[in-house]
């Protein structure tokens, strides 16, 4: 299983399944990180294969959403997106074409989700250059990541309904 991302900067980046975390359990920076950032996403599960599918195909394979978090630690000379447990998705699901109408609160802030059609879009942007398998995810960046730090604690709240709470450490 991989986990496809869409930036907010419109790149395509791949994060491994050992990056996922599904029980909101803390992250422990690691000793050669000096710094991480942290970015709130929507996540859509793949329910069927496809390549290089046109959007408008997108309700084909797309299965159920949720809101999550990715976090990206720095050292001096480089970013790496795929720190083992780094990629937290969990909580409530609903049909990705009912995300848009939802309410999101990220470490308190409420943040605009995107729409079915921009869901769709990014689908295909993704799919056009990765294979999607059955089980992979796809997130897609709500905004660009920003710095956090250790004692910081996070929390994503999707319509009422608490995703994930975690603290760095």
């Amino acid at each position: 299983m991989n986990i496809a991302v869409l930036t907010a900067e419109g790149k395509v980046i791949v994060r491994t399944d050992n990056t996922l975390v599904r029980d909101s359990a803390d992250f422990y920076v690691p000793d050669f990180v000096k710094s991480v950032r942290i970015s709130p996403v929507v996540f859509v599960e793949i329910s069927s294969p496809c390549r290089c599918c046109d959007p408008k195909f997108a309700s084909r394979h797309l299965g159920l959403a949720g809101a999550g978090a990715l976090l990206h630690c720095c050292d001096e000379e480089s970013e790496s997106a795929c720190i083992d447990r780094t990629t937290y998705i969990s909580g409530p699901r609903i049909p990705y074409a009912e995300i848009g109408g939802k309410e999101l609160r990220f470490t308190g802030r409420e943040i605009g989700l995107p729409s079915r059609e921009t869901i769709e879009d990014a689908f295909g942007r993704i799919n056009s250059r990765v294979y999607l398998r059955t089980g992979d995810i796809i997130c897609i960046e709500l905004e660009a990541p920003s710095e956090t730090g250790a004692g910081s604690a996070m929390d994503c709240i999707l319509d009422g309904e608490k995703s994930f709470s975690f603290e760095l450490r």
